[in-house]
C-alpha cells in the first residue's frame, strides 16, 4: 500500500517531539508502527503550536521572539495565532489545526480538526499540560478521521479522547512531581462535509459567525457563569467579577473529567472561531464577529483581535483560531 503524510509547521516544544503527536494512536494500534496502514494514501496538512518549553522568556527579548512562537499560517487559508499577552512571561496556551486528507471509494475525504487548550495560569507547568492535552488528542483523534466513514458521528470520539487526556496529564503529575496541580482547558473540533463536532471542558470558547450574528456554540464551565445560570449576577456583571477566572471542570486536574458535547449541520457561509479567555476578557462577541468579517483574511482576522487584546491589557496569553466561511474549505 502506498500513503503518505506530510507537515506543515513545525512543534514548538523541548519536551515534545513530532511523532508524539501519534504515539497514543501507536498504542492504542496493537503496537504497530503505522496508524494510516489502513489507508491507500493519507495527506496530512498540519499547522501548530505548541506552548514553547518550560524555560522563561526574558521580558525584553519576548517581542523579538514573538514572531517565532505564533501558528505557522496553514494551508487551507485557516488562520491561528497564539501570544503571550502584555503581563505573562511564558505562553501557557497550546494551539492545533489540522486539515486531513484521505481516498474513500475513489475520492478524496476532507476532514478538519482544530484544538485550543489553555493552560491553567498560576498552577506549576500550564504549558507542559496544554502541550500534552493536545498531542495527546490529536494522537487519537487524527487517525480516527483519517480511517473512519465519510459520514461518521464522532462525539463519542470528542468524549474519550478528552478523557484520554485528562488521564495522561494526571499519569505525568505523579511522575514529574514539579507538575503537580497542573491542568488545562480544552476545546476542540472536527469538521467534517457537513457536521461539525465540539468538545469542550473549561472557558474556552467556540463560536459560529453566521448571517450577521454570533453564537456562542460552548458553555463556560466557570463560577461566574454558575452565578448567571442561578441568576445571581447577570452576563454584563460576570465580565468584571473578581473570580471569573475560577473554573469548574479542567483537564488534568481531577481523577475525572465530563466533557460538554456539540454537534450541528453547518452552512457554507459559516464562520469558525474558537479562543481561550484572554481574548474574551478583552474582546466583546459582537467585536470578534465584526474583527473576523472585515478583516482581509482569516490570519489577519487573528492578528487584529490578538492587538485589540493586547492593546487593551493584554492580561493573559491570547490563542484564537478563525476558519473562512466554512463552504469554501469543502469546494
Amino acid at each position: 500500500m502506498t500513503q503518505m503524510i506530510t507537515v506543515n509547521g513545525l512543534l514548538k516544544s523541548k519536551f515534545l517531539k513530532l511523532q508524539s503527536l501519534f504515539l497514543f494512536a501507536n498504542k492504542k494500534n496493537n503496537g504497530k508502527k503505522n496508524v494510516f496502514s489502513s489507508l491507500n494514501k493519507a495527506w496530512l496538512n498540519v499547522s501548530s503550536k505548541i506552548a514553547p518549553a518550560t524555560v522563561k522568556h526574558d521580558k525584553k527579548k519576548v517581542e523579538d521572539k514573538k514572531e517565532e512562537e505564533k501558528c505557522p499560517k496553514v494551508e487551507s487559508d485557516i488562520g491561528c495565532l497564539s501570544d503571550v499577552g502584555k503581563t505573562r512571561r511564558i505562553d501557557e496556551d497550546s494551539v492545533f489545526v489540522a486539515k486531513t486528507y484521505s481516498l474513500e471509494n475513489g475520492k478524496s475525504v476532507k476532514k478538519i480538526f482544530l484544538v485550543i487548550a489553555d493552560g491553567m495560569g498560576g498552577h506549576s507547568k500550564g504549558e507542559v499540560a496544554s502541550a500534552l492535552g493536545v498531542t495527546t488528542v490529536a494522537g487519537l483523534v487524527i487517525p480516527k478521521i483519517l480511517t473512519s466513514q465519510e459520514e461518521t458521528d464522532y462525539s463519542d470520539l470528542m468524549t474519550s479522547s478528552i478523557k484520554e487526556a485528562n488521564q495522561h496529564i494526571l499519569q505525568h503529575s505523579v511522575n514529574c512531581p514539579e507538575c503537580d496541580g497542573m491542568g488545562t482547558t480544552m476545546t476542540m473540533m472536527v469538521i467534517d462535509k457537513q457536521n461539525l463536532y465540539v468538545g469542550h471542558v473549561g472557558d474556552s470558547r467556540a463560536y459560529i459567525v453566521s448571517g450577521g450574528q454570533i453564537t456562542q456554540i460552548t458553555k463556560d464551565h466557570s463560577l461566574v457563569q454558575q452565578l448567571v445560570d442561578n441568576g445571581e449576577i447577570t452576563s454584563e456583571e460576570a465580565r468584571n467579577h473578581p473570580q471569573k477566572n475560577v473554573i469548574t471542570r479542567v483537564v488534568g486536574y481531577y481523577a475525572e473529567v465530563e466533557p460538554d458535547v456539540y454537534s450541528r449541520k453547518w452552512e457554507k457561509n459559516d464562520w469558525v472561531i474558537i479562543c481561550c479567555d484572554g481574548l474574551t476578557n478583552h474582546v466583546e462577541d459582537t467585536e470578534l464577529m465584526q474583527m473576523v468579517l472585515t478583516s482581509e483574511s482569516p490570519q489577519n482576522a487573528c492578528k487584529n483581535l490578538v492587538k485589540t487584546a493586547n492593546d487593551r491589557g493584554g492580561k493573559d496569553n491570547i490563542s484564537v483560531i478563525v476558519t473562512p466561511p466554512l463552504g469554501s474549505l469543502f469546494e
